[in-house]
């Protein structure tokens, strides 16, 4: 998926096939696909603030949410294709605030809301249990399927430098200490 300016066609390599196109009128923000292939598409939408829409494995568009409350930066499929989770911050006050917002194709309402204890946050993927894992300015933080913290991993000795975070996986992250004789911790997080 690809947004391609008006006036431009697209091309790709003559060894490539393109298994599927759609023009976009709106700039993409952010994409993510499950191992399912299954994904979700989040957009800046005109006359709202952003848009997420889920389409399954075969392309088909199975749900979309339009905001005017929240600005969407990530969204994560669940496995089962049928749920997305979205990553949403609003500015109150000259702060700002992120929440996490699960949704169920099936229904247009949320099925939970959590607004995070955070100051930012730069990853979001679900694992393969389906439970949403966070890679956050101060720890690893780990929510179910309804909402519910259930594990967390803070960085209580130095700064996070660099992750690698992939769909259906735990994250691996660099921590770097700081004063003197600085080094870096190389940390993988699990579930236990």
């Amino acid at each position: 998926l690809r947004q391609v300016p008006a006036g431009e066609s697209s091309k790709s390599a003559a060894h490539l096939a393109v298994l599927w196109e759609e023009m976009l009128e709106s700039p993409i923000i952010s994409a993510e696909m499950n191992e399912a292939g299954d994904f979700c598409v989040v957009t800046d939408e005109a006359g709202y603030r952003a848009a997420v829409a889920m389409y399954d494995a075969r392309q088909n568009q199975l749900y979309k949410w339009y905001t005017s409350d929240y600005f969407v930066m990530l969204a994560s499929p669940a496995p089962d294709g049928q749920h997305f989770a979205a990553l949403c911050l609003r500015e109150n006050a000259g702060s700002v605030t992120f929440t996490l917002r699960g949704y169920s194709v099936s229904q247009e309402e949320p099925e939970f809301s959590v607004e995070l204890p955070v100051q930012a946050v730069y990853s979001l993927k679900h694992n393969a249990a389906g439970d949403m894992v966070l890679i956050c300015d101060d720890g690893v933080y780990i929510y179910d399927d309804t909402g519910a913290l259930t594990a967390q991993n803070t960085y209580t000795r130095g700064t996070l430098q660099r992750f690698s975070h992939q769909q259906g996986q735990m994250p691996w992250l660099a921590l770097q200490s700081e004063g003197a004789g600085e080094q870096v911790t190389l940390r993988a997080v699990s579930e236990n």
